[in-house]
């Protein structure tokens, strides 16, 4: 990269940013971010390395789907994702006027599944305990509450839950930056549950889009993971429909395989 770009580059993150964030492999690597729970990268397969440093800097693929064998790192590589749009967000001056928007409330990280509060959801206290092990977030929270169950708090974000026990999804009138929809392959529920976690996923993207989204890029991302087993078939046919979209990128790793992208 020559100067000249590097320069460019440099007075573009000068406009946006009061601190330059960190690239992916810095960031998962990194003991000041991830590095102390990921033992400085080691137990990421290089597979999700590989991929999180696509999706985490191509910002017209704001929609990411993660499928495959059960067991490939899925969730902990979803979880990584959001964790590092809330880095970049927070290395913003100004946040909202980022995306030509006034003040808002407060911008939402949203846990799509089928748990009856946010504290048993586990992709949610995955989040918080990589954010725990982080000096760096650390620093920028604004307290951190509960003892048994800590809760990193930000002056720029909410966390909130979106299932059918939750009332009116937990997202209506949100404005979520963030999202995950995983833990909806249970046994017990009944397929009309799961595709109601579906529907208000897809509703709160595509208000993601009117928001967040400017001239076709976001720092902002909604993740699926869904494993490929009879539970979640109606998951698996609304990956094949996305697949066609220009802001979606579908990774798809084996069981002790490499990943297939599909743009």
């Amino acid at each position: 990269m020559s100067h000249r770009v590097i320069s460019y580059l440099d007075s573009l993150y000068k406009m946006d940013y009061k601190e330059r964030p960190v690239d992916v492999e810095t960031f998962i690597c990194d003991p000041r971010f991830l590095g102390k729970i990921t033992s400085k990268g080691r137990t990421i397969y290089n597979v999700w390395k590989k991929e999180l440093n696509i999706v985490l800097n191509e910002d017209s693929k704001t929609m990411i789907v993660f499928t495959g064998a059960i067991g490939t790192g899925k969730t902990n590589s979803a979880v990584i994702g959001i964790c590092f749009v809330m880095h970049r967000i927070l290395c913003l001056k100004n946040p909202w006027g980022f995306f030509n928007l006034s003040d808002g409330d407060k911008m939402a990280i949203a846990f799509f599944n089928l748990t009856r509060d946010l504290g048993k959801s586990k992709d949610f206290n995955l989040l918080q305990a990589f954010l725990l092990s982080s000096s760096w977030f650390k620093e920028r929270a604004i307290n951190i509450t509960g003892t048994v169950y800590p809760i990193v708090n930000f002056s720029i974000f909410k966390y909130i839950l979106s299932s059918p026990y939750s009332k009116g999804f937990g997202v209506i009138g949100e404005h979520v930056i963030a999202a995950i929809m995983d833990e909806v392959d249970s046994p017990t529920e009944s397929i009309k549950q799961k595709e109601r976690v579906l529907k208000a996923y897809k509703t709160t993207s595509r208000r993601f889009e009117s928001r967040f989204v400017v001239d076709d890029e976001s720092i902002g991302r909604f993740f699926l993971v869904a494993s490929k087993q009879d539970e979640v078939a109606f998951l698996n046919t609304f990956v094949e429909e996305m697949k066609g979209a220009k802001n979606v990128y579908v990774v798809d790793v084996p069981l002790g395989g490499e990943a297939e992208d599909k743009l």
